[in-house]
C-alpha cells in the first residue's frame, strides 16, 4: 500500500501544510469535516480507480482505516 500517496492527498485535499502522520483521525484534523470527507473519499476513489462500498464510507475517519480499506479492495 502506498501510504505516502494517501498522506499527499488527504494533505492536499484538508489543504494542511505538512503531510498528517499515519495516526491522524478526523478528531484530530480540525479540517477534516463533513464536506472535506466526501471530498476526500471522492478523491481516493479516483487516485487508485476503486469504488468504496456505501457502508464504509462514514468509517473511513483515519489514515489507518483509509488504508485498511483500500488494501480489502486489492489496491496495492
Amino acid at each position: 500500500m502506498d501510504r505516502d500517496r494517501i498522506l499527499r492527498i488527504v494533505k492536499d485535499i484538508l489543504k494542511l501544510e505538512k503531510l498528517p502522520s499515519e495516526n491522524d483521525t478526523q478528531e484530530t484534523l480540525k479540517q477534516w469535516d463533513s464536506l472535506s470527507h466526501l471530498h476526500l473519499v471522492m478523491t481516493l476513489e479516483k487516485e487508485f480507480n476503486v469504488r468504496f462500498p456505501m457502508t464504509v464510507i462514514p468509517d473511513l475517519i483515519s489514515i489507518e482505516n483509509i488504508e485498511s480499506e483500500l488494501e480489502k479492495l486489492n489496491v496495492q
